[in-house]
């Protein structure tokens, strides 16, 4: 497993095999960092089709001054250089579309089964790896993405809410053929009341098999929240 992105909150672990079958990067999810998309693309050269609506280059500057306090001097600053780096970054053939993903096209969201078709690649040729990162908004879209699967090369997504969804993931990794090969919990959440993470990162894989039993984070794993320590994870039996 190769980590892409960041180091903390951002990056996720894949399968390079399943980069390099990819045709086209969908990712679901940009806010203020696309860490992931550059080191993807880094490796393989795709078209990539982002989707998020309460992001841009015009909203970033918006930001400047509204977020700037005594106590985060810096802020104006960091947000001036993501701005830069969004419109250096999403040009060409990287492009973002300032929509949300959803079950059905109209208003601000786009629905995945559109903007499958629109890639070209929703045959059985698994030429499209998939990031789904929505602070929960991937439930209603579980569906099509079992529908799509023999399109998907890969898939990064990060679960949320745990506590109320757990049975809506397994029934998706029960449904989903693409394989469960690692799991990452998220420790800028909390924990449920039976000691589960509320947020996991998940990364399946059609080159991969099922995730090895044992102990979580891997050494390639990172914190999401910096300074804190990761939350450990046990298993006992193979994932499927």
């Amino acid at each position: 497993m190769t980590r892409l992105g960041r180091g903390r909150d951002g990056g996720y672990l894949v399968d390079l095999r399943d980069v390099r079958k990819s045709a086209c990067l969908l990712s679901f999810g940009v806010n203020e960092d696309w860490s992931f998309e550059r080191d993807f693309l880094n490796r393989r050269q795709v078209p990539l089709r982002a989707y998020d609506g309460s992001v841009d280059a015009a909203r970033l500057i918006g930001r400047i001054f509204r977020e700037f306090t005594p106590r985060r001097p810096h802020r104006p600053f960091v947000l001036t250089a993501k701005a830069i780096d969004y419109l250096r970054f999403f040009r060409g053939d990287r492009v973002h579309e300032r929509k949300f993903v959803g079950p059905r096209d109209g208003g601000d969201f786009r629905s995945f089964s559109q903007i499958v078709e629109d890639t070209g690649h929703g045959r059985s040729d698994q030429g499209i790896f998939l990031k789904c990162d929505i602070e929960g908004g991937e439930y209603p879209l579980l569906n099509e993405f079992v529908q799509h699967a023999p399109a998907l090369c890969g898939l990064v997504i990060e679960f949320h809410d745990l506590s109320a969804q757990i049975g809506a993931i397994e029934k998706f990794v029960d449904a989903f053929p693409l394989k469960l090969v690692h799991t990452h919990a998220n420790n800028f959440a909390g924990l449920t009341d039976r000691g589960m993470p509320e947020v996991i990162e998940c990364t399946f894989s059609s080159s991969a098999q099922p995730g090895v039993v044992g102990n979580y984070p891997l050494p390639q794993d990172r914190a999401n929240r910096k300074g804190h320590a990761d939350y450990r994870l046990s298993f006992g039996a193979e994932a499927d």
